[in-house]
């Protein structure tokens, strides 16, 4: 957990030559004034606009379904995954291709 910012970390230094080496060695080219609003205006507005998106979606869903979205992970009820899933009476062949019937 400690270092999860770390490869952004690395990239916030290495942004900075990227913006301003000349496009004839891979750089966009821009001078230092508009290097200066892209990374303090437009930074801004996206932290904002992020920050507003993220207690939106932790009011909606709950904090702890938002740390974990790209595992899939909830607070374990059955009927979440159950509804995720889609699985019903109507459908017993996957259903007990997930719980086979003891023999």
């Amino acid at each position: 957990m400690l270092l999860y910012r770390f490869p952004e970390a690395l990239c916030v230094k290495l942004v900075q030559p990227f913006l301003v080496a000349s496009k004839e060695i891979g750089g966009l080219g821009l001078s230092t004034t508009e290097a200066g609003f892209i990374n303090g205006t437009v930074g801004v507005i996206g932290l904002l606009l992020g920050g507003i998106a993220g207690g939106v979606a932790i009011a909606k869903w709950g904090l702890k379904r938002m740390l974990y979205p790209s595992f899939g992970m909830k607070d374990g009820k059955e009927e979440d995954y159950k509804e995720d899933s889609k699985i019903t009476e109507e459908t017993p062949q996957i259903k007990e291709m997930i719980s086979p019937a003891e023999e």
